[in-house]
């Protein structure tokens, strides 16, 4: 038995996502989600909040490909946070200890230092004679409105190399 549809022109113009890992490097990025989860029940931290965020790549060759880091919300384990409030103009934050709801950082601009790792979890799994990649977000740093990709090697912290505070 057969359906019949009605493709969109977006629908029928769509083509295989290229889930290759990117470069290391730094990337002009939005933050597109935030998920409120809980760590399980067998996670070093299990039963604490943390945010899963999804960063979308705004310009370049990688642009529209996506992103993820996970920020923990418990005390002890708030890098990721403090790096992610600073870079969204929730400094505030780092102060009151009052988190904005994850939310009101969806659509906020910022850098985030991408690297390319071994995955060894996956080539475990998967019992897999060849190494694969994957990509971890590094560091978050605040969007100046100039984007690395189209920027000098200086412009964006102000040549430290590093997105670390």
């Amino acid at each position: 038995m057969g359906f019949k549809v009605n493709f969109s022109d977006e629908e029928a113009a769509s083509q295989a996502r290229d889930y290759t890992p990117m470069p290391t490097g730094k990337y002009y990025v939005r933050v597109t989600d935030i998920e409120d989860k809980i760590c399980g029940p067998e996670a070093k931290n299990a039963g604490k909040p943390y945010w899963a965020v999804e960063f979308t790549i705004q310009d370049g060759q990688y642009e529209d490909r996506k992103a993820w880091t996970n920020a923990m919300i418990f005390e002890g384990a708030l890098y990721t946070l403090s790096q992610l409030l600073k870079s969204t103009g929730f400094e505030h934050a780092l102060e009151t200890g009052d988190i904005p709801d994850g939310e009101e950082l969806v659509s906020k601009e910022c850098i985030i230092s991408l690297v390319k790792v071994r995955d060894k979890y996956r080539e475990k799994e998967q019992g897999s004679a060849e190494a694969l990649y994957k990509n971890e977000v590094k560091g978050i740093a605040p969007y100046e409105g100039v984007s690395p990709t189209s920027a000098s090697t200086t412009s964006v912290a102000a040549g430290s190399g590093s997105l670390l505070p």
